[in-house]
């Protein structure tokens, strides 16, 4: 919950799209919810559950513990959501642009959820409380590496779901 509280305070502060305006306003009787989204959040949702079983079945047969292996796939998680919070800037083109860097809220998130999880991490309090283990930073790369895949996937589903629209205007 935490995660989903940090990461919705960075995209508050996102400027708005530079074609915004130029959209046509939602139709009032339709779903929020429409299947796009409902598609991005089972696709989101499989690639980030993928991922986690993927990378926890590259541990298992390494010998580490069960608390080691929990903190690995809780850092893998969280970067996967602030990787995905960066897709979320922008529905239609690349996510990595210049606003980017005048976003002060994802930057102040990202250094709030870099917090956060080294006090989870790294706190003997928190490691009984949460049952985690301390990690060695090649490990912060893992998931950072993991995230990253998630990332390109997500863009790359972005761009051939507006290609598709521009191909397909009275479905979109």
């Amino acid at each position: 919950m935490a995660t989903s509280a940090t990461l919705s305070f960075g995209l508050a502060f996102e400027p708005a799209e530079a074609n915004a305006m130029r959209r046509p306003p939602r139709n009032v009787k339709a779903h929020v919810m429409d299947a796009y989204a409902i598609w991005r959040v089972v696709f989101v949702g499989l690639l980030i559950s993928i991922s986690a079983f993927v990378l926890e079945a590259w541990l298992q047969p390494r010998g580490y513990s069960a608390e080691f292996i929990r903190t690995v796939l809780l850092q893998m998680l969280v970067t996967a959501q602030w990787a995905y919070m960066l897709n979320c800037r922008n529905s239609d083109g690349f996510s990595l642009d210049r606003g980017l860097l005048k976003n002060r809220g994802i930057w102040l998130v990202t250094l709030v959820l870099i917090v956060l999880q080294a006090i989870i991490i790294y706190v003997p309090l928190m490691n009984t409380l949460f049952g985690t283990r301390p990690l060695p930073i090649n490990y912060w790369l893992i998931s950072l590496i993991v995230s990253i895949a998630i990332f390109i996937i997500v863009e790359i589903e972005k761009r051939l779901t507006r290609a598709w629209r521009v191909k397909t205007p009275s479905l979109s």
